[in-house]
């Protein structure tokens, strides 16, 4: 059967009807080559454009169903469905749709394309607020009933899409990944496209470095890990503006190799990413404007303390010291991690009673100038506990005054 449809020879609400038809029907027969792409793009226009004329249609069924069946057009079909709404004066359920749009496309070009339409209707709102407001002025100067709260957030609204639009492009991958979980090449090709897209510089809401762990970890989980391996290199590459989301990347991928038996691997990564720039390193990023995130990396506690964990696990009591001792010089050691050192140092004593008496005393020395420092510690949380009400303070548990630790930990200095 062969059926033209021309909306001009009937009533709109009928050529509606119409196009829907012929798009739901497999079977039926185009004319003048006419497309099914191309008569659903007319029905949305039709939509859009004459929302009173249809009125009583499945509108939102029609247009959900249609995203669904053409993927490839879901930006156009969002647009059209909002924009049937806020014809229709329902701007509340406008902002619903593009809302839902943003979060829920799937390529970069159908977000700019709903985010565009987003924009241009909050623009559109804020225009027609400022005009109705002039137009009260005028009528009613000077007056109290002269509320200009709907102008306001009318701006507010705008201003704030425009903030956020960084953060909706950034969270949107997540969520848009987890719509191709069971179809492994376009989930890759959707982390793909927004570690290319989203600028880290620019980047709010989630921090960025999450897309390439994501992207990681989807490999991992199907047995690719040479894959993901090269991700996260690539991820060390990465213009991250905090050294902590680059320490975040180092610390996973440390993490993986141990998941797969390899912790030569994943010391080596660590020692890699704590090893100081040369100062030529330090000298070209000044060059280039700015202090590189890697100039700051080996500085990060987070690094040194999977650092701790791996040669603690997996490497010798020399190994394990000489950590402690690059913490030190570096300034990054924490009083905890100063006790920890000298927990550490302990069995080396005991099996030097044969050196030199002096040699112990020093050490002894050592461990009561530790203790001090955790005391000083200690005492600080007694000054901030004391700070706050009686009924909060009386929840923390007694801090032992300074006397009590000394004589608590008198056998553990050790007197030679």
């Amino acid at each position: 059967m062969e059926i033209e449809v021309s909306a001009d020879d009937v009533a709109w609400r009928d050529a509606a009807h119409h196009l829907a038809a012929a798009i739901d029907d497999e079977g039926f027969v185009f004319v003048k080559g006419t497309t099914k792409r191309q008569l659903l793009l007319d029905l949305c226009g039709l939509l859009a454009q004459h929302p009173e004329d249809v009125a009583g249609m499945p509108v939102d069924a029609i247009l959900r169903g249609s995203i669904r069946k053409f993927p490839e057009e879901a930006g156009v079909l969002w647009t059209c469905l909002a924009s049937h709404y806020a014809r229709r004066g329902l701007h509340g359920k406008a902002r619903d749709m593009f809302e839902e749009a943003t979060t829920t496309a799937t390529t970069v070009k159908d977000f700019r394309m709903v985010f565009d339409a987003y924009l241009h209707f909050e623009h559109a709102m804020a225009a027609a607020e400022l005009e109705l407001g002039q137009a009260d002025t005028v009528d009613v100067q000077d007056c109290w009933l002269a509320d200009r709260d709907s102008t306001d957030l009318a701006m507010a609204r705008l201003e704030r899409l425009l903030e956020r639009r960084p953060e909706l492009l950034n969270s949107a991958w997540h969520e848009r990944a987890k719509i191709f979980h069971k179809d492994p090449a376009r989930q890759a090709a959707t982390y793909v496209e927004a570690v290319k897209a989203v600028d880290p510089a620019k980047a709010t809401g989630k921090p960025p470095h999450t897309l390439w762990l994501a992207l990681a970890s989807m490999y991992e989980d199907r047995g690719t890990v040479d894959c993901a391996r090269d991700v996260l290199h690539r991820a060390t590459q990465a213009n991250f503006t905090a050294a902590e989301h680059l320490a975040a990347v180092y610390c996973e991928w440390a993490h993986m190799e141990l998941r797969h038996q390899d912790p030569d691997r994943a010391i080596d990564l660590i020692r890699r990413a704590t090893t100081p720039p040369s100062t030529e390193a330090m000298t070209r990023a000044a060059a280039a404007g700015g202090e590189d995130v890697r100039a700051k990396l080996h500085r990060c506690l987070k690094l040194w303390l999977v650092y701790l964990d791996l040669m603690t696990t997996h490497g010798s009591l020399e190994s394990t010291c000489a950590v402690y001792d690059k913490m030190h010089d570096l300034g990054v050691v924490t009083p905890l991690l100063v006790l920890d050192h000298a927990t550490v140092l302990q069995p080396c004593e005991l099996q030097s009673s044969g050196e030199n008496v002096n040699e112990r005393e020093s050490f002894a020395q050592c461990k009561v100038s530790l203790l001090f420092l955790f005391i000083s510690e200690l005492e600080a949380k007694v000054i901030a506990a004391s700070a706050t009400p009686p009924r909060t303070r009386s929840c923390h548990p007694t801090i032992p005054g300074r006397v009590e630790l000394l004589a608590s930990h008198k056998t553990w200095a050790g007197s030679g």
